[in-house]
């Protein structure tokens, strides 16, 4: 008997939990963008987008005043962005733990140095931040940067760091093309204010 019909490729419980809470959750998404641009379909359409709005709102037992159609879209889908985060966020952490019932030993992340969790992991695996972003990819690792950013500002505060945000945006408009060609990215990344469906696909590809 071949003993290649016999191997199994090992792979952390971690990154299962990982692939398949992703996995879950896009579909949930998927239905939800469905609905998003049914209704903006429908109010586009529509003679009086206000009252369209107010007599879909009685229809369904909603209470809606008014709502800024303008960022009506980018809003829900910072909120994707935040819930794909929350997901990296929990795997750092059982990676972790289960990294360290194989070698126990492992630096705490340094926070006041402004390191971050996969700064963290990256030192520890690969030795040192630097030889882990080369591992992993620029790309990989400064797109992760910049969707931690938008995750930030939108969960914490809304009133800082655009500049920082801007110029990381900036910094990875530049792998466009390697976005594409690895993940059939679409347009992405978005600015803030324009971050859309095709980040949320983006971001949970980097993932």
């Amino acid at each position: 008997m071949s003993r290649d019909i016999n191997e199994t490729k090992f792979s952390f419980k971690a990154f299962r939990n990982l692939k398949k809470g992703l996995g879950e959750f896009d579909a949930v998404v998927e239905c939800n963008e469905v609905a998003i641009r049914e209704f903006l379909k429908n109010l586009n359409t529509s003679h009086d987008p206000n009252k369209f709005i107010h007599d879909l709102a009685q229809q369904h037992g909603v209470r809606v005043d008014t709502v800024r159609i303008d960022i009506f879209s980018s809003r829900i889908r910072l909120f994707y962005v935040l819930s794909v985060m929350q997901q990296a966020e929990q795997f750092f952490d059982e990676f972790k733990k289960e990294y360290l019932t194989y070698y126990p030993i492992w630096t705490e992340k340094k926070e006041k140095d402004g390191e971050t969790a996969l700064d963290s992991i990256l030192s520890n695996i690969f030795s040192s931040k630097e030889r882990g972003i080369n591992e992993i990819g620029k790309e990989i690792y400064q797109g992760f940067e910049y969707y931690r950013l938008v995750r930030n500002r939108f969960a914490h505060s809304e009133t800082k760091d655009l500049k920082k945000i801007n110029n990381q945006c900036l910094k990875i408009s530049e792998y466009k093309e390697f976005y594409n060609a690895i993940f059939h990215s679409i347009d992405c990344p978005s600015q803030y204010h324009k971050i859309n469906f095709n980040d949320f696909l983006l971001f949970t590809n980097i993932i």
